[in-house]
């Protein structure tokens, strides 16, 4: 009660200033003021001088941002990442508890006070990092090999960008570190596998040729280009492959008959495989071929060039049947012992 609060003011002779009050007015509204009474004399009469100053609005965004700050904070100390800060020196002056986890601590004193070098295995990157910081003012994805305590390194992808004041002043830096070794030996050991792969892609003894389809606006295959192809084909086929990727059905140094076009197309939409022989008018070869598709809309061959072996067989029936001939106009018997 203000009046209350007025009367023992004048009575104990002590002023009041700044006093925070909460109430709620006659609308139901809850305000907060600054409440200051002052004693005063009027001609001889001791008096209270009460003045109010409404701070709700402020309190309001007050308590948003303490809220805010909280809820951040929150975020900060539960997130899977670490969180640094460093001050313009380089030495480190927050860090989440997520940080001590990574890097293998036990408290922040541990690391609080430091040079944020520490985090780095090789002190070049962090020289690296601040320089594109300063370029750019801000750093995304920046893969480094980190340092734990116990000496041990392991691969992280930073974000950082600096820290400014209310004048607009750079203070220091700050930013986000992900463990991400996993991932990077699982990069590692995809491109090694990837590596023999290609090795033996490229060193394999049969040809392959791999195709994706090209549909027409109702989503019917029309046409087909060449998008891979491995150093067989130009031995199988008698062409280059480096003239070939990336052409379409009409542009081919070979040709295909429709049917076959089409028996390939519908692998490429089942993904049934089927493998057959046949002879390439336009190549003027035999090939042993096995169709198959390793993606929905795309088709590949792995073939062998028989025509040798086809020859070979032709040659061979040819004697028979010669033999056979010659064998009806011969006297007595034939036998074989």
């Amino acid at each position: 009660d203000i009046n209350f609060i007025s009367e023992d003011v004048v009575q104990k002779q002590e002023d009041i200033k700044n006093f925070e009050l909460a109430f709620l007015n006659k609308l139901g509204e809850y305000k907060t003021v600054l409440l200051s009474i002052e004693t005063i004399k009027l001609k001889n009469i001791e008096l209270a001088l009460v003045v109010l100053n409404d701070i709700t609005d402020w309190k309001r965004v007050e308590n948003e941002n303490r809220q805010n700050k909280n809820r951040l904070q929150g975020i900060i100390d539960n997130m899977q990442d670490a969180f640094f800060q460093a001050d313009l020196s380089g030495s480190l002056r927050y860090i989440n508890p997520m940080a001590l986890q990574m890097f293998g601590y036990s408290s922040d004193e541990e690391m609080l006070g430091k040079s944020a070098t520490i985090l780095y295995a090789n002190p070049h990157d962090r020289e690296e990092l601040i320089k594109i910081l300063i370029q750019t003012g801000k750093v995304t994805d920046y893969t480094a090999n980190a340092l734990k305590k116990d000496g041990t390194t392991f691969w992280v992808s930073m974000n950082v960008q600096f820290v400014y004041d209310e004048e607009g002043n750079i203070t220091g830096n700050q930013g986000i570190v992900r463990n991400i070794n996993e991932r990077i030996i699982y990069e590692e050991k995809l491109r090694d596998s990837e590596k023999r792969f290609r090795d033996i892609f490229e060193n394999m003894p049969s040809g392959y040729i791999l195709f994706e389809l090209i549909f027409d606006e109702n989503g019917k295959p029309i046409d087909h280009r060449l998008i891979e192809a491995n150093a067989e084909f130009d031995n199988q086929t008698g062409t280059k492959r480096e003239e070939e990727l990336g052409r379409t059905s009409k542009e081919f140094s070979w040709k295909w008959p429709e049917d076959v076009t089409q028996r390939y197309y519908q692998v490429a939409i089942t993904g049934k495989p089927f493998t057959y022989e046949r002879f390439n008018d336009s190549l003027k070869r035999y090939y042993d071929i096995r169709v198959s598709s390793p993606k929905k809309g795309q088709f590949a061959l792995l073939f062998n060039d028989i025509t040798k072996r086809k020859e070979t067989e032709k040659e061979l029936i040819e004697l028979l049947n010669r033999y056979k001939q010659i064998a009806k106009h011969l006297p007595g018997f034939i036998y074989q012992y």
